[in-house]
């Protein structure tokens, strides 16, 4: 049946936002189908930051590594703090799978200036990159 939903999402949105959610309920394979399908609707830097995101954790650095490139690439046409934002995520996330902690750290602080410089519109990343510094951190005793 998911298979049939799938094909019928025709927003890359819309299918971004599902794969997130179940990402986050543990469902990595019917999160990485949407966020698949949502770059095959259109090229968006937040499905590439997700499947980074997804591939780091499971483990896959080879997909983790081709995404991350073709998503800084994405980036780089926008060159706004969301974009730059983006990039330094997923190099950090790439980073801390590869095991390299301290180089990761200057990518969340990096990351935690250019959010504290969009706060007011985008309070979320100032408070979620704090806590993903603080995971890197305690990683680092």
């Amino acid at each position: 049946m998911h298979s049939a939903v799938i094909a019928i999402i025709r927003d890359s949105i819309f299918s971004n936002r599902l794969g997130v959610v179940e990402m986050w309920a543990g469902n990595y394979n019917r999160a990485l189908e949407l966020f698949e399908q949502s770059l095959r609707i259109k090229k968006r830097t937040n499905t590439y930051y997700n499947l980074v995101i997804i591939y780091s954790s499971i483990g896959d650095l080879e997909s983790a590594e081709k995404l991350k490139r073709e998503g800084i690439y994405n980036c780089r046409q926008s060159g706004s703090v969301m974009s730059k934002i983006f990039s330094a995520s997923m190099r950090a996330f790439v980073l801390e799978a590869q095991g390299k902690f301290v180089e990761a750290e200057k990518q969340w602080r990096q990351i935690l200036n250019l959010a504290y410089s969009i706060k007011k519109k985008y309070p979320v990343h100032a408070i979620d990159n704090r806590t993903w510094l603080a995971a890197n951190l305690m990683e680092q005793n």
